[in-house]
C-alpha cells in the first residue's frame, strides 16, 4: 500500500496544481477581455469553462468507446460470469490507448497552449495597471 501512495500523491498533486492554474488563466482571460472589449464577462467565461470540461469528458468517453470497438475488446459474459480471454492485439491496443495516445494528446495540447496563450507575467501586470488606472 505505501508504494501505491507515491504515484497517487504525485498524480493528485498535479491535478490540484492544474485546477489552480486553470482558475488563474481564466481570471487573466477575463482581464484581457475587459481591456479588449470594455466589458467584464466573468460569469460567461467561468461558466464556459464548466461547459468545456463537460463537453471534453463526453468527447473522451465517445472516443474511448470507438477505440475499444476498433481494438476488438469483448465484454465478459453476463449470464455465466465467465472471463473472456482477450487477444494479444486487443491487449496491445489497450496498452496503446492507456499510454502512448494520452501522451501524444498531452504533448499536442501543451504545444497549442504554449503557442496560443501568451499572457506573460509582464502582460498580466500591465493589464492590472490598465484596469486599476
Amino acid at each position: 500500500m505505501p508504494i501505491l501512495l507515491i504515484p497517487g500523491v504525485l498524480i493528485f498533486s498535479g491535478n490540484g496544481i492544474l485546477t489552480v492554474l486553470t482558475t488563474i488563466f481564466l481570471s487573466l482571460s477575463v482581464d484581457y477581455g475587459e481591456i479588449k472589449t470594455g466589458h467584464r464577462d466573468e460569469s460567461v467565461i467561468f461558466s464556459m469553462q464548466t461547459f468545456v470540461v463537460k463537453a471534453a469528458s463526453g468527447l473522451a468517453v465517445f472516443l474511448t468507446g470507438i477505440g475499444l470497438d476498433l481494438i476488438g475488446l469483448e465484454g465478459n459474459s453476463g449470464e455465466t460470469g465467465e472471463m473472456i480471454k482477450q487477444s494479444t492485439s486487443t491487449l496491445n491496443g489497450l496498452r496503446l490507448m492507456m499510454t502512448i495516445l494520452p501522451m501524444i494528446g498531452l504533448l499536442t495540447a501543451y504545444r497549442v497552449f504554449v503557442r496560443k496563450f501568451n499572457l506573460t507575467d509582464e502582460k498580466a501586470l500591465e493589464m492590472s495597471q490598465i484596469l486599476e488606472g
